[in-house]
């Protein structure tokens, strides 16, 4: 469960300040461990590498850490100077009475001349090299033209300051418009990246740096659930994707046995991907991935949690005008449809989903069924509709869909054509009635172009 913002900070605070591990401040708080971490990482708080936090220092080295501080050096320079992470710095000071200074405050440490500052920064140069001409941090230098109130962005000459009396101005739009990065002007013009940023913002333009993407990808796909395509993709990543954070990657995938082809093609193209499958050979799979934090972090906030397999919950953010597509891609993933003498149709998951699934099916069409625990597992259930009640089950699915996965679509299709044959024999006009409208639907499936390419490979 994602935390609120408010309390992921106060979990983030006492993490940083006081150094103090996840586990702990889930027993002083009293939440979860994986509440804790999944909304660090929801909210873009990065934690801690493993041992980082337990690197000491001896007396010599915490004494460095000080003087370096009180030359002006910044907390985050320090921690990476001495290979640490940032609350073993705070600590340091914390023990010896040294009370860190505010983001923006002048530190008085710092040795330098005031007016020579100025002066070099009035002659155009950059925060860093008036820092090295004076041998003090780029830090102190802006943070002495913050008091002053001057601009610690752009220490430029005056023209630089107002970008559109710039005499690059001109230029740097025609490249702009040109489509052009910000870093190609930059060097293209041999001028600064900020300024280049600065003259854009200030002429009404808006931000468009390129993507360092190899291949193309809607990373807002997830972020509103407002279409079938996106509801039954919902359901299949749900059931049979991952959503996973490792080694500073943000990951999407699907892995599927390569005779279904056919469902991942689909994602890629609702995703407006073109990026190639991954095909293992030992175990006759292929994989679609995709690597993005905007994407992965939509799936989080609808409850695609890592690892899910026994914890997953139904979505309660999507709407119940799109249940029966999400089903259906539940049923693509973690589901079944078998056809021969009995259609079995059913899904296998977390007795929340099962239990969510149930209410709605019965909701929808009328049916209803029991729920089984699955009998190699405690915690994983089950529910199934066979003969005629999967084949109900199967036209609210198919009725209106954008996409039919073929291998489970068959054996559909094979049952109904094979109780058509026999229709007069059917013992009710109940049953007639829903093979009467499987067929119908079967009918308008094979009648539409999108599925005709489909079902002839």
């Amino acid at each position: 469960m994602i935390l609120s913002k408010e309390k992921t900070i106060e979990c983030w605070n006492i993490y940083q300040k006081e150094g103090i591990s996840i586990e702990k401040i889930a027993k002083i708080l009293d939440v979860k461990f994986n509440d804790i971490f999944q909304s660090c990482r929801f909210y873009g708080y990065k934690l801690r590498k493993s041992g980082e936090i337990n690197k000491v220092l001896d007396i010599n080295e915490e004494n460095d850490v000080i003087t370096k501080y009180k030359s002006g050096i910044s907390v985050n320079k320090i921690s990476k100077i001495f290979n640490i992470d940032r609350s073993v710095v705070l600590r340091i000071f914390k023990e010896c009475g040294i009370q860190q200074m505010p983001i923006g405050t002048f530190n008085t440490t710092s040795n330098y001349n005031e007016d020579t500052l100025i002066k070099l920064y009035n002659s155009g140069l950059s925060n860093s090299k008036i820092a090295k001409e004076l041998g003090i941090t780029p830090g102190v230098v802006g943070r002495f033209l913050e008091r002053k109130g001057l601009d610690i962005n752009f220490p430029q000459p005056e023209t630089a300051r107002n970008p559109k009396k710039h005499p690059l101005t001109e230029r740097i739009i025609e490249l702009f418009l040109l489509d052009y990065s910000y870093a190609e002007i930059s060097r293209t013009l041999k001028t600064n990246h900020c300024l280049v940023s600065r003259i854009i913002k200030k002429n009404g333009f808006l931000y468009k740096e390129k993507s360092n993407r190899k291949y193309t990808i809607n990373e807002l796909f997830f972020n509103e659930i407002d279409s079938i395509d996106k509801a039954l993709i919902l359901g299949i990543i749900f059931t049979d994707g991952c959503n996973s954070y490792n080694n500073g990657k943000y990951i999407v995938s699907v892995e599927l046995k390569s005779e279904d082809k056919d469902v991942l093609d689909y994602i890629n193209k609702c995703f407006n991907s073109n990026r190639p499958l991954r095909y293992r050979e030992d175990k006759d799979t292929l994989t679609l991935k995709v690597n993005s934090q905007i994407m992965s972090n939509s799936l989080l906030n609808l409850g695609c949690t890592c690892p899910k397999s026994l914890t997953l919950e139904y979505p309660s953010k999507l709407e119940d005008k799109y249940f029966k597509h999400f089903l259906h891609g539940c049923i693509i993933g973690d589901g079944f449809i078998c056809g021969g003498n009995n259609l079995l149709v059913g899904f296998s998951g977390t007795k929340n989903m099962c239990e969510e699934m149930m209410k709605r099916i019965k909701n929808y069409t009328n049916m209803e069924n029991s729920i089984q625990p699955e009998s190699n597992c405690d915690t994983l259930f089950r529910f199934v509709f066979s003969g005629f009640e999967g084949v109900r089950l199967c036209n609210h699915l198919f009725q209106d869909a954008t996409f039919i996965m073929k291998r489970k679509y068959l054996k559909y299709k094979e049952f109904v054509l094979n109780k058509y044959k026999e229709i007069d024999k059917l013992r009710t006009a109940n049953q007639k009635e829903i093979i009467l409208e499987a067929i119908k639907i079967i009918n308008k499936i094979e009648a539409e172009p999108r599925f005709i390419e489909l079902l002839k490979n």
